[in-house]
């Protein structure tokens, strides 16, 4: 449990500095910021906008229920044998669909030249990461595992 435990957080830990990567870049300006925020690419704006509210919104519940389908939750109950790799699994997916829109919302931001609605999506689906962060006991509450099997 712990192995996974750590591997669920260097997956976390190492998008998230994927994203600091790309703050650090922009800010220093190795990158430059705004690459298209001329009135000719307005459109891509609108679309992107719309694109990653809507995914915003619908990837964050997704991820805070996926334990809780049926299908998942069979797979991760104490009497499955291979409830750890499963935890594994089901846990890098939900860690992915909070982190890669996030990661992709600050590129926009930057990329579109400060356009603060994709800053505010990026720090909303940072906020929602606390709810999923892998801690000991969620992982140990997510298994259904007692203290005894540990």
């Amino acid at each position: 449990m712990e192995k996974v435990r750590k591997i669920l957080l260097s997956e976390l830990l190492g998008l998230l500095i994927i994203g600091l990567f790309i703050v650090v870049l922009f800010e220093t300006n190795l990158l430059s910021p705004g690459l298209i925020s001329d009135k000719e690419h307005y459109n891509c704006l609108i679309i992107a906008q719309f694109i990653m509210q809507l995914l915003t919104i619908t990837v964050i519940p997704f991820a805070l229920y996926l334990f809780r389908f049926s299908f998942i939750k069979n797979q991760l109950l104490a009497s499955n044998p291979k409830v750890i790799s499963a935890l594994l699994c089901w846990g890098s997916v939900r860690i992915c669909l909070l982190c890669f829109p996030m990661i992709l919302n600050l590129f926009y931001y930057y990329l579109f030249g400060f356009e603060v609605s994709f800053f505010y999506l990026s720090l909303i689906l940072l906020l929602s990461i606390v709810f999923i962060f892998p801690s000991k006991k969620r992982c140990v509450h997510e298994c259904n595992l007692d203290k005894e099997k540990l």
